[in-house]
C-alpha cells in the first residue's frame, strides 16, 4: 500500500544509513551521534563493507546495547553498494546518509525531518562545518543556488546534509556503483533533474546537521587516482548535464587535468584541458596550464602528487 505524506507526518520513520570499512572507533562514534537523535522514530543502518579488523565486534557489542541498530556486514563491494545495501534493509519512509568518520550533530534529523513534513518536500538540504584534526572548525557549506547543472535548484549534497524519500530514491537508482568518488554529487546530478521533472519538492534549511572531519587519515578524498577516475565518471555518464552550465563543465574538465598532472598523465592532462577551453574559453590560466603540460620542466615545478 503506498504511503502518504499525511501518513509519514503523523508516524515518521527515518533510516540513517551508515557504511564503513575497518573504522571501529570512528564508526562508534558515528553511531553515538546517530542513535543519540530526539523527537523522531529513527532507525540506524550501518553496513559493514569487509572489515578485517575488529570492527565486527565492535559493531555485534554495540547491536546487542541499541535497539535501533541494525548492522549487516557484506563482502567488500564499496560505499555505493554499502550504502544500496543499507537502503534495500531500511524500514525508514526517509532515509539519510551518514559517512562513518562523520557526525550528527544534535537535532540534526528532527529538523530535516520537520521540514519534509511542513513543505511536503521529498528532499531536504541543510548545513555542514568542517572541521580539522583538533575539531576546529575550518569551513561552513550551506544550501546555495546549484546552478544550471542542476536545474537551478538550491541545495547541499554531502552526506549527512540531506534527506531522501525512500520512494524517491529508489526511482532514481541510488547509488552508481561504478562511481568511484563524489558519489552523493553523482546521485545528486540524478535526483535533482528527476525531482523537476516529477515536480517532486524539494526544499532547504539553515540549520547546520552533520560535522565533516577533514582528518588526515587515509579516505576517498585523498587519494588522486579515486578522485581522477570519479571525474572521470563524472564527464562520461552526466556530460549532457553537466553541459548546462559551459563553465561548470570545464571546471570539471580542469579539475580532472589537474588531477592527471598530478599523477604524471601529460597525455590525459592535456586533452582535459584543452575540453575546458573549448567548453568555456574566457580563463586565461588554463591556456597557461595547457601549455605547461607540455615541458617537461614546468611539470616538475607545477605538479607534484
Amino acid at each position: 500500500m503506498a504511503i502518504s505524506i499525511d501518513d509519514v507526518a503523523m508516524n515518521v520513520q527515518v533510516s540513517i544509513v551508515i557504511p564503513t570499512r575497518n573504522r571501529p572507533l570512528l564508526t562508534r562514534r558515528a553511531i553515538a551521534s546517530a542513535c543519540s537523535q530526539e523527537n523522531v522514530h529513527l532507525q540506524v543502518v550501518v553496513v559493514d563493507d569487509g572489515s578485517t579488523d575488529d570492527t565486527a565486534g565492535v559493531l555485534a557489542e554495540l547491536s546487542a546495547e541499541i535497539a535501533c541498530l541494525v548492522v549487516i556486514r557484506q563482502t567488500n563491494s564499496g560505499a555505493s553498494m554499502a550504502r544500496n545495501r543499507g537502503v534495500a534493509e531500511s524500514k525508514g519512509h526517509f532515509v539519510v546518509f551518514l559517512d562513518s568518520d562523520d557526525e550528527l550533530l544534535p537535532g540534526a534529523i528532527e529538523a530535516l525531518v520537520n521540514a519534509a513534513t511542513r513543505e511536503r518536500a521529498s528532499v531536504v538540504s541543510s548545513a555542514a562545518e568542517i572541521v580539522d584534526d583538533a575539531g576546529a572548525i575550518v569551513e561552513e557549506k550551506r544550501p546555495r543556488d546549484l546552478g544550471p547543472v542542476y536545474e537551478n535548484q538550491v541545495g547541499l549534497f554531502l552526506a549527512g546534509t540531506f534527506l531522501v524519500r525512500r520512494d524517491v530514491f529508489d526511482a532514481v537508482g541510488g547509488f552508481d556503483p561504478a562511481c568511484p568518488s563524489s558519489q552523493h554529487k553523482d546521485l545528486a546530478l540524478r535526483l535533482v533533474p528527476y525531482c523537476v521533472r516529477e515536480d517532486k519538492k524539494m526544499s532547504s534549511i539553515s540549520a547546520t546537521t552533520v560535522r565533516v572531519h577533514a582528518h588526515s587519515g587515509v579516505h576517498l578524498r585523498s587519494s588522486l587516482n579515486t578522485l581522477l577516475a570519479g571525474r572521470i565518471h563524472a564527464l562520461t555518464t552526466h556530460e549532457e548535464q553537466l553541459q548546462k552550465s559551459p563553465r561548470h563543465y570545464s571546471h570539471y574538465c580542469e579539475t580532472a587535468a589537474v588531477y592527471a598532472a598530478k599523477l604524471g598523465q601529460f597525455a590525459t592532462a592535456r586533452r582535459l584541458f584543452r575540453n575546458a577551453i573549448r567548453s568555456y574559453p574566457k580563463k586565461i590560466h588554463t591556456y597557461m596550464r595547457l601549455a605547461a603540460a607540455h615541458v617537461p620542466l614546468l611539470r616538475s615545478i607545477l605538479w607534484k602528487e
